[in-house]
């Protein structure tokens, strides 16, 4: 079945992928994923600085991002920005869920909506030397594959702190979606 092209929100809902909006709908009934419109992106720019603290960073993939914002009824709950950088990589720029919906399984839809969405592609993101989002990310099949060193440094105004602790590099992860079909 297809959700349809219904706008709500500044939203237009996807077409479901592979039927799994409508098992997950079984059990969230209201919970939905759609893509943002074009010139909306900047209005989600609070949540979005929850996965990114500097909006300069931001502002430079934002434009070039599809970006997906899962809501459960009306109320915007996670959100992903997707940036393709080659004919078969996508990269997850920026995934966030408001702290308040946080450990409720929210990034973990809205990041198996992205798999069945770019099931064809291999997907990488950076992230910060936080063991609770590498953890995240490693349950979900993703494997290190580099490092940035000093990225946070150099490219921030501040220093970014995460769980008491100064980010430094950049760890990129790396998921084959055309070998691990998830």
């Amino acid at each position: 079945g297809v959700f349809g092209f219904v706008t709500v929100s500044n939203l237009r809902i996807f077409e479901n992928v592979n039927n799994y909006a409508t098992k997950i709908a079984a059990f969230f009934p209201f919970l939905f994923v759609g893509v943002v419109q074009r010139h909306n992106k900047e209005n989600f720019m609070d949540i979005l600085l929850i996965g990114d603290e500097e909006e300069k960073m931001i502002l430079k993939y934002l434009k070039a991002s599809n970006l997906y914002a899962l809501y459960d009824s009306e109320i915007l709950k996670s959100i992903c920005a997707v940036l393709k950088t080659s004919k078969n990589t996508v990269e997850i720029k920026n995934l966030a869920t408001y702290p308040k919906f946080q450990n409720q399984g929210c990034a973990s839809f809205l990041l198996k909506f992205i798999f069945k969405k770019y099931k064809n592609f291999n997907i990488i993101l950076g992230t910060g030397e936080n063991e609770k989002t590498l953890n995240f990310y490693k349950k979900r099949g993703f494997i290190e594959y580099t490092r940035i060193r000093d990225f946070f440094i150099q490219n921030y105004p501040h220093p970014i702190i995460e769980n008491g602790v100064q980010l430094k590099d950049m760890i990129y992860l790396k998921k084959d979606l055309q070998r691990d079909k998830t």
